[in-house]
């Protein structure tokens, strides 16, 4: 449901070229992997406070510093994205890029590239 809002928001009127399908896949597909990070970084503790505080601290640490350049090679993205922050950073970064050339990306064209990263990568 929260996924869907937030398409709602952001689709009608500030995406023209991008298909409304591939933007909602991408904001539920985040919330998926971010829900699973959560829950993976919190089973380490027995105490809800420390769980808290460490996963909070890790998921905004992940967010500001797994960062690489515009041109930097895929394997360097890829290797990144196995963070969800990262990996929705590219992800948005090549939809906005696709939008702002009035091209916008489609189901079908999921593997259309954007400086060395394509949604597919994203997605997977």
């Amino acid at each position: 449901m929260l996924s869907t809002m937030a398409w709602a928001v952001l689709c009608f009127g500030t995406l023209k070229y991008t298909g409304g399908m591939v933007f909602w896949l991408a904001i539920w597909l985040y919330g998926q992997s971010i829900f699973g990070f959560i829950m993976l970084l919190q089973s380490f503790f027995t105490e809800a406070r420390t769980a808290a505080v460490v996963t909070t601290i890790v998921y905004f640490g992940s967010a500001l510093t797994l960062q690489v350049g515009e041109q930097a090679p895929t394997w360097q993205k890829v290797l990144l994205s196995l963070s969800p922050c990262a990996c929705m950073t590219q992800l948005v970064k090549a939809i906005v890029g696709f939008e702002l050339n009035g091209v916008g990306i489609t189901m079908d064209g999921l593997f259309k590239w954007y400086r060395n990263f394509n949604a597919f990568i994203g997605f997977t």
